[in-house]
């Protein structure tokens, strides 16, 4: 995370997260910055955003490897990328060049991999490519998000 910085409460659009900086100024509370501020917001149901199940995959294995690239024009897109709402990719330009990302999935179970768009980059909105290369397969997915819904994609892990 950046240099943490006082919060300017004017810019705070989340009611949520309005009404508890008011609480907690009423308690006295010292010390709220803009990381805090910013590891909250990430609680707070993915910043207010609403989540898009675009895609279910089935995996046999628990260690996968994911490639990340912008969909179509580099733009300007920044996203992060969340893995069971733990931050594995955080601010990425996204390019024509592929990114590659381990992940570690949960065993016997269903995992989120969320895309959270950072900005929209000049074109609305977040597009990014995806591949998964997965024993003789390969998955190639595309995620979108905006500043109101984060593009998701359902890896259901399962024992061969």
């Amino acid at each position: 995370l950046e240099e943490a910085k006082p919060i300017d409460r004017r810019q705070i659009s989340n009611k949520d997260l309005a009404f508890l900086l008011k609480d907690l100024d009423s308690l006295g509370v010292q010390g709220i910055n803009t990381n805090l501020l910013y590891e909250t917001v990430m609680d707070l149901e993915d910043g207010g955003r609403d989540l898009d199940i675009q895609h279910t995959i089935l995996v046999m294995d628990k260690d996968i490897v994911l490639s990340v690239w912008d969909h179509q024009k580099e733009d300007g897109d920044i996203i992060s990328l969340y893995l069971n709402n733990e931050l594995i990719l955080n601010n990425h330009l996204l390019t024509k060049s592929k990114k590659y990302v381990r992940l570690r999935l949960k065993g016997n179970a269903m995992n989120e991999l969320k895309l959270y768009a950072e900005n929209l980059g000049r074109v609305a909105p977040n597009t990014a490519s995806l591949e998964i290369k997965h024993m003789d397969k390969t998955y190639n997915l595309v995620l979108r998000s905006d500043l109101h819904k984060c593009g998701v994609l359902e890896i259901k892990h399962q024992n061969p």
